[in-house]
């Protein structure tokens, strides 16, 4: 069984953390498109068999950390779970996936 070690795991999510801190104020289209690009790259390089898991989590914490983040940009509590749904919709997160199959017969050539 292969999963992702939780030291890396809580360093890779205090990393976007510390991301989205900084760019909360950029346009919610580039936002999303860069959190896409982000969470792409995380499944490809952690969506090994048996982390399905793991890749799941951390696709939850990132919500999480958006919904925080964006809900920051005012004084007042505007993006509620209702609008954060909606935003969504809008602007969907890409599926984790495991991309990499380490039990699959190796090809000869």
């Amino acid at each position: 069984m292969r999963k992702t070690s939780g030291k890396k795991f809580r360093a890779k999510v205090k990393e976007f953390k510390t991301w989205i801190r900084s760019n909360r104020h950029t346009s919610e289209v580039e936002l999303m498109k860069t959190i896409r690009s982000k969470l792409v790259g995380h499944y490809n390089y952690y969506g090994v068999s048996d982390n399905f898991d793991g890749v799941r989590s951390y696709l939850d914490a990132i919500k999480r950390l958006v919904l925080k983040w964006r809900n920051r940009r005012s004084q007042k509590i505007s993006f509620t779970e209702e609008k954060f749904a909606k935003f969504v919709d809008r602007n969907p997160f890409p599926k984790p996936k495991i991309t990499v199959n380490l039990f699959a017969k190796k090809a000869t050539l």
